[in-house]
């Protein structure tokens, strides 16, 4: 399930939250899980006996690491991605390239350049959108929107296109979708009750939120959903097997960006308070603006924190 070697619970340097799976995708990579929704979306019959292969790709050119999945299911290929934010207009372009990749992993150099014709899988592409952003229940992305225009010319013939479904799930909406496709609806019902107590969460600060506040708010917006849906008997299966990682697959991995912007704020809120601190001691303001420039020269540099500590403090000394 993930590549977790520590403790979860374990928020120490040594913790490892490289999760490759968010919780769309740990949910719905489960075969019955998966079939549920595309036999709803294509209008088929697939059964358990179905033939299915996943064939989810997790380069972040692609839908990113977390919430894509994808299956060959009798000979189609079926890719969903969520969306919990404003959709691209260049995911069709990404698409594009999923694809693409995905046909190229199944044959040689030797198949594509041989005279017998190769059959490939159907591809269909669907987009479960959750965002606020004001969008129909079912809408349609073409690559085709992306070619530029030829002024003169009407109604032009493209050699290539590729078309994507998507769904707005939002509750308010009332999707049909969610109706028909109950761990669907669920996981939704999951999502809304995080961003509620998240929002509620944030209102509780006075200013805006740091990103590592944002992290916070999320991490306990994540635990107060969990423990309500567990509470109301939502998701409950997948909830009590992955509780201690629900955290995780919402929040995502921490990047080596994030860690740095969280270690430069409170490198410089620590460095601040320092200076402060060394100012009155020395009763100087301008040793105090020229002690906190040459501190945020030495974090912009990459110098750690442990070390400016050291800096500063025998510097007090004399």
């Amino acid at each position: 399930m993930s590549d977790e070697t520590n403790n979860p619970d374990d928020d120490g340097p040594g913790a490892n939250r490289e999760f490759k799976d968010g919780m769309f995708r740990a949910i719905f990579k489960e075969p019955a899980e998966f079939r549920r929704v595309a036999n709803y979306l294509l209008k088929t019959d697939f059964g358990p006996d179905t033939p299915m292969e996943e064939v989810t790709l997790s380069s972040p050119l692609y839908m990113g690491p977390k919430n894509d999945v994808s299956f060959l299911v009798d000979d189609r290929l079926i890719v969903f991605t969520e969306h919990q934010s404003t959709v691209s207009p260049n995911i069709p372009l990404r698409f594009l390239i999923y694809v693409a990749d995905t046909y190229k992993a199944r044959f040689s150099v030797k198949d594509l350049h041989g005279g017998r014709r190769l059959t490939i899988p159907r591809p269909y592409f669907f987009v479960f959108y959750n965002g606020k952003r004001k969008m129909p229940p079912v809408d349609t992305i073409c690559l085709s929107d992306m070619f530029k225009d030829w002024p003169g010319q009407k109604n032009p013939h493209f050699s290539l296109d590729l078309e994507i479904t998507v769904y707005n799930i939002n509750i308010s909406t009332a999707p049909e979708i969610l109706h028909n496709c109950n761990t669907l609806a669920q996981y939704e019902m999951f999502v809304e009750l995080e961003q509620g107590y998240e929002n509620e969460l944030a209102q509780g600060y006075e200013k805006p939120l740091s990103r590592r506040e944002k992290g916070l708010v999320r991490k306990q917006a994540v635990n107060l959903a969990t423990a309500e849906c567990l509470k109301r008997s939502i998701l409950t299966d997948f909830l009590n097997i992955h509780a201690k990682e629900i955290v995780y697959m919402m929040t995502g991995p921490i990047t080596v960006e994030d860690m740095k912007e969280y270690w430069q704020q409170e490198a410089r809120e620590e460095a601040w308070e320092e200076a402060l601190a060394k100012g009155k001691a020395e009763g100087m303001e301008k040793g105090k603006a020229e002690g906190m420039a040459e501190i945020l020269a030495m974090i912009d540099r990459g110098v750690p924190p442990d070390e400016i500590r050291k800096m500063i403090a025998n510097a007090t000394k004399h």
